[in-house]
């Protein structure tokens, strides 16, 4: 049976009797190393995380600038294409506008020429038709005048040709008269006259011509018609001449027989 001892047993010793130094002091020195490296670790840990997040931090507003940079660079060729597209409309615009302007000023020439020359085409015309018009009187005035002229002279020749027809007519009776007495002077006369009607006819259709003809208002057409007349007239005349000469020629011939 073992014995228990109550109280200090005293220092330790080893197997030669000497002292043993107790190892507690030396666990506490070890503990506290090891609980300071700790703390060491801790710390740096903890240093080293805060440097992290230190750096994120600054990485985060490094981006976070570089993002509004962009930002701000983006809104500044938003703001340049916006400037550029409207500066380029204003331009399209305004060069529109000078080709519209340019385009109507060319139109108005254009209709600008055409009104001259419709004016002057017109004015062109109105000479033309002023000269035509000069023309056709002059014309008509010189036929009239040219037919007024004809007819006087044919009224004047057919004068001056029946002035001995009708001597030798008053001559041939009046040897007829003398010859044959007063009966036969009567049946000669209204033979005479009887074939002087016809001549008389044809003076009076001679001057009915001869009046028309010097109508200053007749046509041309007419004027030609009534030279026409007058020439009909006149050989018509100087048949009838031919026939009375020859009447009386054959009544003298017959003794004034009727």
């Amino acid at each position: 049976m073992s014995e228990h001892f109550v109280g200090n047993p005293g220092p330790a010793v080893d197997a030669d009797g000497a002292p043993v130094v107790d190892p507690t002091a030396n666990v506490f020195r070890l503990v506290d190393a090891a609980m300071k490296r700790q703390d060491d670790l801790r710390q740096a840990e903890k240093e080293h995380v805060a440097e992290v997040l230190r750096l994120r931090g600054e990485q985060r507003a490094h981006d976070l600038a570089h993002m509004q940079e962009i930002v701000a660079l983006q809104a500044t060729a938003r703001e340049q294409d916006i400037t550029h597209v409207r500066v380029t409309a204003e331009l399209r615009a305004s060069h529109e506008n000078q080709l519209r302007e340019a385009e109507a000023k060319r139109i108005d020439a254009i209709r600008a020429v055409d009104v001259g020359a419709v004016a002057a085409a017109a004015a062109v015309q109105t000479t033309q038709a002023a000269t035509l018009a000069s023309q056709v009187a002059t014309s008509a005035e010189a036929l009239r005048n040219q037919v007024a002229a004809a007819a006087s002279a044919q009224t004047v020749a057919l004068a001056a040709a029946l002035e001995p027809i009708i001597k030798d007519i008053a001559d041939l009776r009046r040897a007829q008269y003398e010859a044959q007495g007063q009966k036969a002077q009567v049946v000669e006369g209204r033979s005479a006259a009887e074939d002087m009607a016809p001549l008389i006819a044809l003076v009076e259709k001679v001057t009915t011509a001869q009046a028309e003809a010097r109508g200053g208002q007749a046509q041309v057409v007419e004027a030609r018609a009534s030279t026409g007349a007058i020439m009909g007239y006149v050989a018509g005349s100087i048949g009838i001449i031919i026939g009375v000469i020859t009447l009386v020629a054959f009544i003298a011939s017959n003794g004034g027989t009727p």
